[in-house]
């Protein structure tokens, strides 16, 4: 299998993180997490200083150890798993994603998005249970908002945000140009709307103060250097 196919599937996998065609008990499937770990295999056999990551990533795994320890001497082994498949998730597929970020084709970011839109506008106009066969459970009802692939609207908007993070990241490394940096920036913002969460509002304001703080700071740091320039 192809780096750039690994790759791509991943991203696929982490962007529809609640999607599967089977029941399973949980929110969050864990194809992603079992595919990450896939990945991490492949590195182990390959060698060649492929396991080597950040320090960010090394705190991660020691976190990730210490919930080892702690599920098995101290938790209920039902909900001490979910806990331990939660740690697990961050650090391979940090590690995972760290590894084959650079190999992803930018198209099927842009086409998750427009998937997300598509079952939200859908369950707007349509149905609020468009589709509802797709996921393990839906929490809506008429006076909250729509969730679209996700379980509950909080969730639909924290994938937004999240895919809002990713179109900065894309957009910085020249995946793409100004103008479809923001449409999808609008899309996305719009899809935190119709979700109505109060959490993901809460999020988008945040995002978008963060942003401004730092263009500011940006701006500021460019007129000091003009300034020494010039004398």
């Amino acid at each position: 299998m192809k780096i750039t196919t690994i790759s791509n599937i991943l991203l696929l996998l982490v962007l529809f993180p609640y999607i599967s065609l089977s029941y399973t008990p949980y929110d969050t499937q864990p194809y992603a997490l079992i595919f990450s770990f896939f990945i991490f295999s492949i590195l182990v056999v390959k060698k060649n200083n492929n396991l080597s990551f950040p320090r960010p990533l090394g705190c991660i795994l020691l976190i990730f150890l210490y919930a080892i320890c702690i599920y098995h001497f101290f938790s209920d082994q039902l909900y001490g798993y979910r806990s331990l498949a939660g740690y697990a998730s961050i650090f391979f597929i940090a590690l995972a994603s760290y590894k084959t970020f650079k190999y992803i084709n930018v198209k099927y970011y842009i086409i998750s998005i427009f998937i997300w839109l598509f079952f939200g506008v859908a369950q707007l106009t349509i149905d609020k249970y468009f589709c509802s066969w797709l996921l393990p459970r839906m929490s809506s009802s008429v006076t909250r908002g729509v969730t679209s692939l996700a379980v509950e609207p909080s969730y639909y908007a924290i994938v937004c945000i999240f895919l809002l993070i990713l179109n900065d990241v894309f957009y910085i490394t020249d995946k793409y140009n100004k103008s479809l940096y923001f449409i999808i920036m609008i899309i996305l913002s719009f899809q935190i709307l119709i979700s109505l969460s109060g959490l993901g509002l809460l999020f988008l304001t945040i995002f978008f103060f963060a942003k401004i703080k730092i263009n500011n700071q940006k701006n500021r740091l460019t007129s000091m250097l003009n300034r020494f320039s010039d004398k």
